[in-house]
């Protein structure tokens, strides 16, 4: 067992190739070229603290990994050459994949499929798992930017979570997101009207499939809902979103969610025209609320 809250460092700062039965960091494990490097049979790796590497993990040919939980931050590439599942797992609180300077990494398992196994994790890697898929079997994974995918991607459970407005998965294989919650966080100063476009969420290859998912959105006031374009998962507005100013908010249609109006605390509408129906179970309006000409509401 290794127990470092210090500093390991060196070209491999750690190599196993006998047998490690766990691994637990809450200091500094930095690698001028490999921070971890397992050859043999090794435990769970905890992290808590930062690996750093060019390479942050190799896991070479016929060795074994029981999977790593990261709670902190792990800095570099990893590398799977084993023919064994990777699992990566976040913790109870968030554990960040990413590359050096706030830059992307690259995670390479071209042999065996990854697993993003649970916890809460921030992926700013891009991820190699060609004729292989990359897993989310129950994690809650955080996306702040553009994660491509090379291989496929399935979901069955857990989250994604897009935390702003730029931030996809693009898988150039098949997406299958058959369960869990995918939450789009747009610009919550902008404006959204029921139909509008709020953000495309995932982009895959040909064969994608969405049916079961949730979309959710991350913008407090804001209701979406997720459909398809061709191949890709978008969300859209279901109610309407004012984060921005309208001088005029029209509706002719029927508006059915909780809050069919939502002006944000930052926003501002001049006169409220409504023809339609606010068949909402409330309006929420900042102070002062708009004018509102409206024959038929509630």
């Amino acid at each position: 067992m290794v127990d470092n809250t210090g500093t390991i460092s060196g070209y491999k700062a750690i190599a196993n190739a006998a047998t490690l039965g766990r691994l637990a960091n809450a200091g500094l494990i930095s690698g001028t070229g490999f921070a971890l490097d397992l050859s043999g049979t090794t435990g769970t790796v905890s992290n808590s603290g930062t690996i750093v590497g060019p390479t942050a993990l190799r896991l070479n040919s016929g060795a074994t990994l029981a999977g790593l939980v990261n709670q902190g931050t792990i800095i570099g590439n990893i590398l799977n050459l084993s023919a064994t599942v990777l699992t990566l797992s976040g913790g109870v609180g968030l554990g960040t994949y990413t590359g050096a300077h706030g830059g992307q990494a690259t995670v390479s398992s071209t042999l065996a499929n990854v697993a993003l196994g649970g916890g809460q994790l921030l992926l700013n890697d891009r991820v190699d798992v060609s004729g292989h898929t990359l897993v989310n079997t129950g994690a809650a994974v955080v996306l702040d930017t553009v994660v491509s995918v090379t291989g496929a991607y399935a979901q069955a459970g857990g989250s994604l979570n897009l935390t702003s407005s730029s931030a996809r998965l693009v898988v150039d294989g098949t997406a299958l997101v058959t369960g869990g919650t995918v939450m789009a966080s747009p610009d919550g100063a902008a404006n959204y009207l029921v139909g509008a476009l709020v953000g495309t969420l995932v982009q895959g290859g040909a064969g994608s499939s969405y049916a079961g998912v949730t979309v959710a959105s991350g913008v407090t006031g804001l209701a979406v809902a997720g459909r398809t374009d061709g191949t890709a998962l978008l969300a859209t507005a279901v109610n309407d979103y004012v984060g921005g100013t309208l001088s005029t908010l029209d509706n002719s249609g029927v508006i059915a969610a909780p809050t069919a109006v939502h002006v944000a605390s930052g926003g501002q509408v001049g006169t409220l025209n409504n023809s339609g129906t606010l068949g909402g179970s409330r309006a929420a309006f900042p102070t002062p609320a708009p004018s509102a000409r409206s024959p038929t509401a509630g």
